[in-house]
């Protein structure tokens, strides 16, 4: 059985996702969030064989809600 690295495992949580995410974001030079969105799901498809969120936007929602979250 193939082993995966510990951030792709990590990706199986939205947490890990949105990490990977931030971590495309400082690895890649894209004009857009919804452009590192597309890398990071790419990848999260190429080890899945599917996509973790249908749209951006529903990504985009749980960002903002987990970014909420943390705010006092």
């Amino acid at each position: 059985m193939e082993q995966y690295p510990q951030w792709v495992l990590d990706m199986l949580e939205p947490e890990g996702f949105i990490k990977r995410f931030w971590h495309n974001l400082s690895r890649y030079d894209y004009d857009t969030y919804a452009d590192i969105y597309r890398i990071t799901e790419m990848e999260y498809e190429h080890y899945f064989g599917r996509r973790k969120y249908k749209t951006y936007v529903s990504f985009a929602n749980i960002l903002s809600k987990k970014l909420n979250k943390v705010k006092p």
